[in-house]
C-alpha cells in the first residue's frame, strides 16, 4: 500500500468534517482493493465532493427557511449594522480573498459549516420559539424579543446593537425615554423572568441633576410586589441550589463580557441619573462591577465548598432568598457586590435598588434576563425605603437582608429583621480619617494632602469611605491648609458628560442642601472657610452643585468632624503626636475607612494597626478585588467582596459519619 496514497486519503478526509466518516473509510477499502494512487484520489474527491454539495444545500435551505421568523419579527430599525457587524464584514472579507487563493481550504471549511450548519440551525429555530413562548406579545414597537432572554449569547433573538444608546444625552424625559425605548420599561418590575406592571398606581420621578429634569420614572413600589418577587425567588430556589457551581460561574462571566462590551452606554446611564463625571463613571461605576463579577466567577474554582474536619464533612450551601437594598451613590457597583455572591452562592434575590438613581440597576436586571438566568433567580421591585425596603425586611420568606445604606435606616432594617430572626449584613455610614505622619519631606507631604481630598472629592464627596477629616501634625497645619485649597481649587466642577470634568453635581436638591447646611452650621460654630462655600461654583447656572470645600479649625467634637455629610466636604485637623492622631482618628461612631501616609512603611503599617477601621489604606494602596470590605461600630456588620463576601451569603452544616 502506497504511503503516500494513505496520506493523501487522510488529508482529503481532514478537509471534511469528521462526520464524513464514509469518506474515510471508503478510501481505506478502496486502498485494499487496489492500492492505486490515483483511484483513491478519485473516489475520495468524488465522495467529498458530493457529501459537500449535498449537506450544504441542505444546510442553505434549512437556514433560509428557519431565520424567515427572525425576518418577520425584526423590524428594519433594529437590523441597522452596528460597528461589531462592521468589523466582522471587514474580516468575512480579507477572508473571502484569502480563500480564493487556496480553494482547498475553502472546500474544508465549507464542509465543515454543512456539516454543523443544521444542528445550529434548529437550535437557533428552538431559541426563537422558546423566546417567542415566553415573550409572546410585547409593548415595545421597537425590540418584539425584549424581555425574552435573548442575548448575545443567543444565535437569533439578540438586543438591538449599541446604537440605541447613542442619543442618550442631556435630554428630558421624552427624548431620553425615546433613547432606551424597547429595551427595558423602567415603569415595570422584573418578577419570575418577565417584566410586569407594580401593584401600585404610583410612578416616582428620576432627575438628572445636572439638568434638573425628569428622564424617567419608576413604580413607587407596594408590599404585594414584594409578595410576587419573594415568591418567584422561593419558587426559583430549589433549582438554582442545585445547579453546578461552575455553570452559575459562567452567569457571571456572561454578565461581565456584557458589561465590558456597553460600559461606554452604561457609564452614560449612570452620568444621566446621579451625576457621576463620565471618564469616573466608566473607571469606576461600571468598572468595579465588571472586576467584581470576574473575581466572584474565578473564585468559583478555588473556594472550598466542602472540608472534611475528622469524621465530619462540612458543606457550606446558599442561605436562601436573599433581599438586597442598596443606595444611589455607585448604583451598580452596590448591586454587583451583593447579587454577585449571593447568585454564586447559590441563592436567589429580590433587590429593592434606590429610587434616586435606579436606571441602572434596570439596565442590570435586562442584561441577566439577556444571558438567560433562570426565571426568578433574579428579581428587581423598585420603591421607597419606608415601603418596599421595609416590606423585605419584615418578610418571613426571606432569609437574609443585605443593606447598604444610612445608620438610620440600618438601624430600622434590623428591628424589623429581628422579628424573623433573619441574617442582616450591614454596610453603613463612614466618617473616615486620612493621618499623614511627619517623616514626609514636603514633596511627599504635598502630594499626601492632595491624594486624601482627591478621595474625598471622589463622586462628588457621595461615598461612605471618603477621607473627609484629614489630620496632619500641627506644625504643618498652614502648609496641609495651602495643598489641600489648591487640590480642591483645580477640581472643575461642570457637566458630568464632559471628559474633562472632576467634580459633578450632588445626586438630588436636597442632597445639596444638606450639604450646604452642614458647611453653614460650621462657620457658624467657629470653622474657617479656606475654599468653597454653600456658593455654586463659577460658571455654573444650574444643577445640584456644591464647590469643593476645605474647613480649617474645626473642632473634633463638632458636627462636621463627627458625621457623614457625603459632599466635597473635608476638615483639616491637627494633632500633637502619633497617638494624639489615633485617638482623633478613632474619636467617631463610625469605623468604615481610613488612611495613612508615611515616609517609613513599617511605621505607617504599625499606625494602621491601631485604627479601628474595616479598611485602611497605607500610601495610597490599591484597591483589592478580593480583600473584605466592611466596617467596625456604627459603620455596620458584615462583609462584602471576596472569600468574606461570599460566604455571607452560606449556611455551614456539618455531616456526621
Amino acid at each position: 500500500m502506497s504511503v503516500l496514497a494513505l496520506l493523501t486519503v487522510a488529508f482529503v478526509s481532514a478537509l471534511v468534517p469528521v462526520v464524513n466518516l464514509e469518506v474515510y473509510l471508503g478510501g481505506m477499502a478502496l486502498l485494499g482493493v487496489s492500492g492505486s494512487w490515483w483511484e483513491v484520489t478519485g473516489f475520495a474527491a468524488v465522495a467529498a465532493v458530493g457529501q459537500l454539495a449535498g449537506k450544504t444545500l441542505f444546510y442553505l435551505a434549512g437556514r433560509g427557511a428557519l431565520s424567515l421568523p427572525r425576518r418577520i419579527r425584526v423590524p428594519a430599525a433594529s437590523t441597522a449594522e452596528s460597528p461589531r457587524r462592521a468589523r466582522v464584514a471587514a474580516r468575512m472579507s480579507r477572508w473571502q480573498g484569502r480563500l480564493q487563493k487556496r480553494p482547498w481550504l475553502a472546500a474544508g471549511l465549507v464542509g465543515t459549516s454543512a456539516s454543523v450548519g443544521l444542528p445550529r440551525s434548529l437550535w437557533s429555530a428552538w431559541r426563537q420559539a422558546r423566546c417567542a413562548f415566553r415573550c409572546p406579545s410585547s409593548s415595545s414597537p421597537a425590540w418584539p424579543g425584549a424581555g425574552c432572554g435573548s442575548s448575545p449569547y443567543s444565535p437569533l433573538c439578540r438586543p438591538p446593537p449599541a446604537e440605541r444608546f447613542d442619543t442618550v444625552t442631556h435630554a428630558p424625559y421624552e427624548r431620553f425615554m425615546a433613547s432606551i425605548a424597547g429595551h427595558v420599561d423602567s415603569t415595570q418590575i422584573y418578577v419570575g423572568g418577565r417584566w410586569i406592571p407594580s401593584a401600585g398606581t404610583e410612578l416616582i420621578d428620576v432627575v438628572n441633576p445636572y439638568t434638573e429634569q425628569v428622564i424617567a420614572q419608576v413604580p413607587a413600589g407596594a408590599a404585594a410586589d414584594v409578595d410576587a418577587a419573594v415568591a418567584a425567588a422561593r419558587d426559583a430556589l430549589p433549582g438554582w441550589s442545585q445547579t453546578a457551581v461552575s455553570e452559575r460561574a459562567v452567569y457571571l462571566s456572561k454578565i461581565a463580557d456584557v458589561l465590558v462590551d456597553r460600559t461606554d452606554a452604561l457609564a452614560e446611564v449612570v452620568s444621566q441619573e446621579m451625576g457621576s463625571p463620565l471618564r469616573i463613571a466608566k473607571l469606576v461605576q461600571i468598572g468595579t462591577p465588571i472586576g467584581t463579577l470576574k473575581t466572584y466567577a474565578k473564585l468559583a474554582e478555588s473556594y472550598e465548598w466542602e472540608t472534611e474536619v475528622g469524621n465530619s464533612l462540612i458543606v457550606r450551601e446558599p442561605i436562601g432568598v436573599v433581599g438586597a437594598i442598596t443606595p444611589w451613590n455607585y448604583p451598580l457597583h452596590q448591586v454587583v457586590a451583593k447579587v454577585a455572591p449571593a447568585l454564586l452562592a447559590g441563592c436567589t434575590v429580590v433587590l429593592k435598588p434606590s429610587e434616586i438613581a435606579p436606571l441602572i440597576a434596570y439596565e442590570f436586571a435586562a442584561i441577566l434576563d439577556e444571558v438567560g438566568l433562570p426565571p426568578g433567580v433574579f428579581n428587581l421591585v423598585s420603591g421607597t425605603g419606608p415601603v418596599v425596603g421595609e416590606a423585605m425586611a419584615a418578610h418571613p420568606e426571606i432569609d437574609m437582608i443585605s443593606f447598604t445604606g444610612s445608620a438610620r435606616a440600618g438601624k430600622r432594617i434590623t428591628q424589623l429583621a429581628a422579628e424573623t430572626i433573619k441574617r442582616v449584613a450591614l454596610e453603613l455610614g463612614g466618617k473616615s480619617a486620612s493621618i499623614v505622619l511627619s517623616d514626609l519631606d514636603d514633596e511627599a507631604f504635598a502630594k499626601a494632602v492632595k491624594a486624601t481630598v482627591s478621595q474625598c472629592f471622589t463622586n462628588a464627596g457621595q461615598r461612605c469611605t471618603a477621607f473627609s477629616r484629614l489630620l496632619v501634625p500641627a506644625e504643618r497645619y498652614d502648609e496641609a491648609l495651602a495643598a489641600a485649597a489648591k487640590t480642591a481649587q483645580g477640581h472643575a466642577a461642570g457637566d458630568p458628560m464632559d471628559e474633562g470634568t472632576k467634580l459633578g453635581p450632588l445626586v438630588s436638591e436636597a442632597q445639596r442642601e444638606r450639604v450646604r447646611g452642614f458647611i453653614a452650621r460650621a462657620q457658624d460654630n467657629g470653622a474657617r472657610l479656606v475654599t468653597g462655600g454653600t456658593d455654586v461654583p463659577p460658571g455654573l447656572d444650574g444643577g445640584y452643585f456644591v464647590a469643593p470645600t476645605v474647613l480649617a479649625d474645626v473642632a473634633e467634637d463638632s458636627e462636621l468632624a463627627q458625621n457623614e455629610v457625603f459632599g466635597p466636604v473635608i476638615a483639616v485637623l491637627p494633632y500633637v503626636d502619633v497617638d494624639d492622631a489615633v485617638r482623633i482618628a478613632n474619636g467617631t461612631s463610625y469605623g468604615l475607612a481610613a488612611g495613612v501616609f508615611g515616609a517609613d512603611a513599617d511605621a505607617a503599617l504599625a499606625v494602621a494597626r491601631r485604627l479601628r477601621a474595616g479598611q485602611v489604606d497605607v500610601n495610597g494602596g490599591r484597591w483589592n478585588f478580593m480583600a473584605p470590605f466592611g466596617g467596625y461600630k456604627q459603620s455596620g456588620n458584615g462583609r462584602e467582596l471576596g472569600v468574606a463576601g461570599l460566604e455571607e451569603f452560606l449556611e455551614t452544616k456539618a455531616l456526621q459519619r
